[in-house]
């Protein structure tokens, strides 16, 4: 189950930050609901665009939805983009393994080694 929450507001307040991401879960599995896209507007004129998916391709288009309405409500183009948490935290994985691939070949004299190494490639490559 995937899920993410967009706030147009840009401080963080106290109790009234808007609809739980756990509420929408529940909701959607009450009434038997693969997707669910929930938009607020409270009294401080705040809006909250919230979508939950049951599986990360159901998340997707719930995702692709969301953006689609925040686009439409004529929210800033930074406040469109509305990224789930587990694509976050494979870009960060990314970046990661990217840093030390390359540290790696810093410490290298020659990277053809370690891709030979790590490929079983013949030497007269």
């Amino acid at each position: 189950m995937r899920a993410a929450k967009r706030n147009l507001s840009t401080r963080r307040v106290g109790k009234g930050r808007g609809v739980p991401i756990r509420m929408a879960a529940v909701i959607a599995r009450k009434y038997a609901l693969d997707q669910i896209i929930v938009w607020t507007h409270d009294r401080q004129k705040r809006q909250r665009i919230l979508f939950w998916g049951s599986s990360d391709p159901k998340a997707i288009a719930a995702n692709t939805f969301a953006q689609h309405i925040a686009k439409s409500l004529g929210w800033p183009k930074g406040s469109c983009e509305i990224e789930m948490a587990f694509i976050r935290r494979l870009k960060d994985r990314i970046k990661d393994l990217e840093l030390q691939f390359a540290r790696i070949i810093e410490r290298e004299d020659d990277p053809f080694a370690i891709a030979r190494s790590a490929l079983r490639l013949p030497e007269d490559l």
